[in-house]
This record gives C-alpha cells, structure tokens and sequence, in this order.
C-alpha cells in the first residue's frame, strides 16, 4: 500500500514538473557578427521587443527570446 502510495506521489510530482518546463521554455538564438572584411565587430545592439543583448569583443551574441515569439 505504502509505495503504491509512493508511486502516486512521484508519478504526480514528475507529471508538475514535465509541465512547468514545458511553460517555460525560451529560445536561444546567438551567432557572430561579422563585418565585411570578416572581423567580429563588438558593441553592436540586438534587440527585440521586450529585451536585448550587446556583442562582444568577438562579435558573438547570445539572445534569448520567449518560444511563442
């Protein structure tokens, strides 16, 4: 009685869990920013409408963007 019991509890927790991930994904989108030449360009803005991101001293981005965007 006491690990069906158990079972009922894990299967209820990991049922929560799998569900609250699948709310919160977000995307990552993030390349390099190149110039002409092919040099990394640093400082450049990226943003969209609700966040945003500079890149680096190597011209790389990381931005992450809610999924149903």
């Amino acid at each position: 009685m006491l690990k069906l019991k158990l079972k009922h509890i894990l299967s209820t927790l990991i049922i929560l869990l799998v569900h609250s991930f699948s709310l919160s994904q977000n995307a990552i989108v993030s390349g390099i920013i190149l110039n002409e030449l092919n040099e990394p360009i640093e400082n450049v803005s990226i943003q969209t409408f609700t966040n945003g991101t500079i890149s680096n001293q190597n011209g790389f981005y990381k931005l992450i963007v809610a999924s149903n965007t």
